[in-house]
């Protein structure tokens, strides 16, 4: 029997059990092995031993028990935040404590510990406790930190100027961005 096949037998049993037809299309949706090669798992890519490695990670990090036990077992994706403080505890010298608190508080946590790294590594002089911050505030972590990296380059800025301009590039209203063309046509709409 291929897998086609068994997740429709085990769709109408389970629609037969729950006697609702619909629930056996939303089934498949979720267990369909078109699913995988797309990179979407049923568990969400979180096994027993995700919780154990992130427990392990943390503790090797000096977090506290109790605090480690909590994280992990509230973590979407328990191994990615404690890669997440690891990432930036080797790097810096910032207290695991707050890096972890940090680290939960992300949707992405592993592009967070990447900013962190990628912005301290580029420019020392950047205070770690600042880049923690602005990288966490960010819903792009990795974008800012390429943003904050790159204007900083070519130019005599400071980083925290550049932490700042990052950070703020991402609140514009699409009013304000200057067009590359307006056709001839298109400017009686503007006027209406």
């Amino acid at each position: 029997m291929n897998t086609t096949s068994s997740l429709h037998s085990v769709s109408r049993k389970v629609s037969v059990l729950f006697g609702l037809g619909f629930f056996s299309t939303s089934l498949l949706a979720v267990v369909s092995p078109a699913n995988a090669q797309y990179g979407i798992e049923p568990g969400f890519g979180v096994d027993d031993g995700s919780f154990r490695r992130c427990t392990e990670q943390l503790l090797s990090a000096k977090i506290n028990q109790e605090t480690a036990l909590n994280a992990c077992a509230r973590a979407f994706k328990p191994e990615e935040t404690s890669n997440c403080v690891t990432r930036i505890a080797r790097s810096t010298a910032l207290a695991p404590a707050d890096v972890l608190t940090a680290c939960r508080q992300v949707r992405r946590p592993l592009e967070l510990g990447n900013c962190v790294v990628d912005i301290r590594k580029e420019l020392e002089s950047a205070e770690e406790a600042t880049v923690l911050n602005f990288c966490r505030r960010s819903l792009l972590p990795e974008r800012y930190a390429s943003c904050v990296v790159g204007i900083s380059e070519d130019t005599a800025i400071e980083p925290n100027p550049a932490m700042q301009k990052c950070i703020a590039a991402g609140d514009f209203y699409p009013a304000e961005l200057d067009p590359t063309f307006l056709p001839e046509e298109s400017t009686p709409l503007l006027n209406q």
